[in-house]
């Protein structure tokens, strides 16, 4: 009976034992690293990653800029810092036993590439002829562009359907050879004046260039507008100040201007 007891309480102490030599090495790794990251500036950054080691020892900095990283072995380690928009960081330390490591990483913002520019001058653009389109489209500015597919995805059916959309101008009902369409009308205390392939729609001569009465919206591939005299190309500044608009009165002050581009620069006359 006391032999039993004997062993059972050897039992019990060598466990306890053996429980305490499994938990030491817990207990050595058990350090701490924390610390803010910061910009050359001084300002905090938020949402870096930093990193020890090559394992799951990582934590992301929050809103005051601050990170903790627990169980970091004692010995020489790596801590790295990652952010977009800042150049890595990596710096040695040494963890010690039982200790908590506190550290202020600094970032340095890595510098930018810009890509390639290229400075279009509209006025070097061709004036009557659809290149000169885009050419003037990459060049910016201050126009309204809709090539052939943004005017198939309008699907327009009357004439004024081409620049549903674009501020300022308005629907006018009007009558014309195939019956009742709706044009475009100027702006509210402006002038239109409206032109064709980069050139004057109206009479020249004896010839007309373009037969506008007849022309339907299919017929167009491309347009631009010009709302501000100062945004209007040089090779069309004769059209927005012209002597009479194209309804017909005496325009004071520089007009508004549409630019169609169309398949041809003539055509037959069609109904619809």
């Amino acid at each position: 009976m006391r032999l039993t007891a004997r062993l059972s309480t050897l039992a019990r102490h060598g466990l306890r034992g053996m429980i305490a030599t499994l938990a030491l090495p817990v207990a050595l790794t058990a350090q701490r690293v924390t610390g803010v990251v910061v910009d050359s500036a001084g300002r905090v950054v938020v949402d870096a990653d930093v990193l020890i080691g090559v394992g799951s020892l990582r934590d992301r900095t929050d809103s005051t800029g601050r990170f903790t990283i627990v169980r970091v072995p004692a010995g020489d380690q790596r801590i790295k810092v990652r952010r977009i928009g800042y150049r890595p960081y990596e710096l040695n330390i040494r963890v010690r036993d039982d200790s908590v490591l506190t550290l202020r990483l600094v970032l340095h913002r890595a510098p930018q590439q810009l890509g390639a520019v290229r400075i279009v001058d509209i006025n070097t653009c061709p004036p009557t002829t659809l290149a000169g389109f885009e050419c003037r489209r990459r060049g910016g500015g201050g126009g309204v562009f809709r090539d052939a597919g943004e005017l198939r995805a309008l699907r327009p059916s009357a004439w004024a359907d081409m620049l549903d959309g674009i501020p300022t101008l308005r629907r006018v009902p009007m009558s014309t050879p195939d019956g009742l369409d709706y044009r475009v009308g100027s702006p509210p205390s402006g002038c239109l004046v409206e032109i064709y392939n980069g050139e004057d729609p109206l009479f020249d001569g004896n010839v007309r260039r373009v037969p506008v009465d007849h022309l339907v919206p299919q017929d167009v591939v491309a347009i631009e507008y010009y709302r501000y005299p100062e945004d209007v190309p040089k090779a069309y500044e004769r059209f927005a100040w012209p002597p009479v608009d194209t309804s017909g009165k005496t325009a004071t002050a520089p007009c508004s201007l549409i630019v169609y581009w169309l398949r041809i620069a003539e055509k037959p006359s069609r109904r619809r």
